[in-house]
């Protein structure tokens, strides 16, 4: 759904790999960053709504969570 006064929603997930970076700017309506969880993004789809998870490897626990 459009938000006028927010623009769009973007998820950008990279949770895995061998070593860990800074962030070099912070985008203007940023919600939420974070360089030290591994793990991975689970996404569900429902007609006209989505609720997302970031859950932590290896322990299966939810590091953030949400839904719009």
């Amino acid at each position: 759904m459009a938000d006028p006064a927010r623009g769009i929603r973007q998820i950008t997930v990279g949770m895995g790999g061998k070593s860990r970076h800074g962030f070099v700017s912070v985008s203007p309506n940023s919600e939420r960053r974070d360089n030290s969880t591994i793990g991975i993004a689970e996404l569900t789809l429902r007609q006209g709504a989505y609720d997302w998870k970031l859950v932590r490897a290896p322990t299966g626990t939810a590091a953030d969570s949400g839904s719009g």
